[in-house]
């Protein structure tokens, strides 16, 4: 009878539970624009989109805008437009490159009539990558008996004295290095099935996500510098040969210094509370008909100066464990037995 007892009392208490609504005011769709040119004759590419809202159910979706009209205008009135290639991606010509000493403004009009407009950034000079060098670090494991590693590649270039220098560094859509495979030890259902081919390719990886690269020249005005550009970890193939990797150094303006560097701290916080406080990251687009509308993004025109590095392996101080490919190097996803046509180490 007790038991009844207790199971009648849970079943009025869980019964009498209403949802509690949080009351979360739902979110602004903001336009994002994201993209930059530079001196570089090639397609430059810009991405539009838009926020989703939230609320009660977190949607957290970030849509791509179709269907704009998108065009960059230089300080002397020239027209460039963009194709749309992918939803929310426009393409300039594949011929086009932004000039030193003009000023570049982009040109938004969405599909539902709103107009939008970067105020103008002008090209500025950059000093050339004089070379390009390399250093094995080691990174911090978890498991001391796992030793993680890989190297920073370090830009050599002279700052230019008296004048006032910002500077980005991005590195190369794609990377190549040699995959080295043993076919001689495939196996089938535990028993040896050796390949003839192929213990040799060539691999393209694209580095996603690299960290932000920035440097304000107020500690090296006018001096022979030296700044790491890129990490990329030793992951036990990546090295056990030659690895291609390519550097674009871009000159900025401080405007956009000052934005890319607000950027990089917010995305590298860790949530302690030695972090510093959010910064509202100005962007220098305005809508045309509502300049009160917060738009996210920032368009920049950026000189640029490149260089390919070849990495051997034995340029490392020490590598991590080789990571064997039991099969034919060409299984491997992004795998040629041909090398890239530029292919010169």
């Amino acid at each position: 009878m007790k038991l009844f007892h207790w199971i009648f009392l849970m079943l009025v208490v869980t019964g009498c539970i209403d949802p509690y609504n949080l009351g979360v005011e739902e979110g602004e769709q903001l336009l994002i624009v994201d993209g930059f040119i530079t001196t570089e004759p090639k397609t430059h590419l810009i991405r539009l989109a838009r926020s989703d809202t939230y609320g009660n159910v977190f949607e957290g979706i970030v849509r791509p805008f179709a269907r704009a009209e998108v065009h960059i205008r230089d300080n002397e009135g020239n027209i460039t437009f963009l194709s749309e290639i992918q939803d929310g991606i426009y393409a300039t010509p594949s011929d086009f490159a932004a000039a030193i000493g003009k000023s570049y403004s982009i040109n938004i009009q969405l599909f539902d009539g709103r107009k939008y407009i970067s105020f103008p950034e002008e090209v500025r000079p950059v000093t050339p990558i004089d070379s390009l060098t390399i250093r094995t670090i080691p990174i911090p494991s978890e498991n001391p008996l796992l030793p993680r590693s890989g190297i920073e590649i370090i830009s050599h270039f002279k700052d230019p004295e008296d004048e006032k220098n910002f500077y980005q560094w991005l590195p190369g859509a794609v990377s190549v290095y040699v995959l080295i495979a043993n076919p001689e030890l495939h196996t089938t259902m535990g028993q040896p099935t050796p390949k003839e081919c192929c213990p040799r390719c060539f691999r393209t990886e694209r580095i996603t996500r690299p960290s932000i690269q920035l440097a304000d020249d107020v500690n090296f005005n006018g001096n022979q510098t030296r700044l790491p550009v890129l990490f990329i970890e030793d992951n036990g193939l990546r090295f056990r040969e030659t690895y291609r990797a390519e550097i674009s150094q871009l000159s900025l303006s401080e405007k956009a210094y000052r934005f890319l560097l607000l950027a990089k701290q917010q995305i590298e916080t860790e949530g302690t509370i030695f972090d510093p406080l959010p910064a509202n990251i100005r962007s220098n687009f305005v809508n045309i008909d509502n300049p009160e509308e917060t738009i996210l993004g920032y368009f920049y025109a950026s000189d640029v100066s490149k260089q390919v590095i070849y990495i051997k392996s034995t340029d490392l101080e020490f590598k991590q464990n080789v990571r064997i490919v039991p099969d034919d190097c060409r299984v491997v996803e992004f795998s040629n037995i041909n090398p890239p046509d530029d292919w010169n180490p």
